[in-house]
């Protein structure tokens, strides 16, 4: 008997050293399990970041390449403002020198007109004096003629002088224009 409690303590005892042999073991493999579920989770996340990184990445490829498109539309615009600019100091140059050819014209004729008009005073006086020395009917049709004559240039005259004066509006307004355009741009 004494055998046989031997043997069965020595089975219990070998019992409870598998059963804590197989437990250490199981804590073992539990743990082991744990990191390889662990191990597992940090690839995925990993896979998870790779794909946003790379969705990151795409997103940088199409904002560089909307920035690319973006500064050569601005080149073209800032070369089209320049182009602008220039045909504008164009345009003002030929409008200024058409001004100036416009107003030669005018003082041409303004001073046509104003010696037209000296001349038909001087042409009246001497027809008074003559009529004042002849009293004859001819001279007096004469000067009435003269008279017809000197308003028709008279009417010529304020007519050229108000044509002037609107050529001028014109011009002035003009340069205002060219004026204002150049301060907005």
């Amino acid at each position: 008997m004494r055998n046989l409690n031997l043997e069965k303590d020595l089975q219990t005892q070998e019992a409870e050293g598998e059963k804590k042999s197989l437990i250490c073991e199981n804590k073992a493999l539990r743990a082991q399990f744990q990191q390889m579920k662990k191990a597992s989770e940090a690839l995925v996340r990993s896979w998870k970041d790779q794909k946003i990184i790379s969705n990151l990445m795409e997103r940088m490829q199409d904002y560089d390449s909307i920035l690319a498109r973006t500064k050569k539309a601005l080149d073209k615009a800032r070369e089209k403002i320049i182009q602008l600019n220039e045909e504008a100091k164009s345009s003002k140059k030929h409008q200024v020198m058409r001004f100036e050819e416009e107003m030669a014209q005018f003082e041409k004729e303004k001073d046509h007109w104003v010696r037209s008009k000296a001349q038909l005073h001087a042409q009246l006086e001497e027809m008074r004096r003559y009529n004042r020395e002849h009293q004859h009917a001819d001279i007096d049709r004469e000067i009435a003629q003269a008279r017809l004559e000197q308003a028709r240039l008279q009417a010529q005259l304020e007519s050229a002088l108000d044509r002037e004066g609107h050529k001028r509006d014109i011009a002035t307004t003009r340069q205002q224009q060219l004026q204002n355009q150049d301060q907005n741009l």
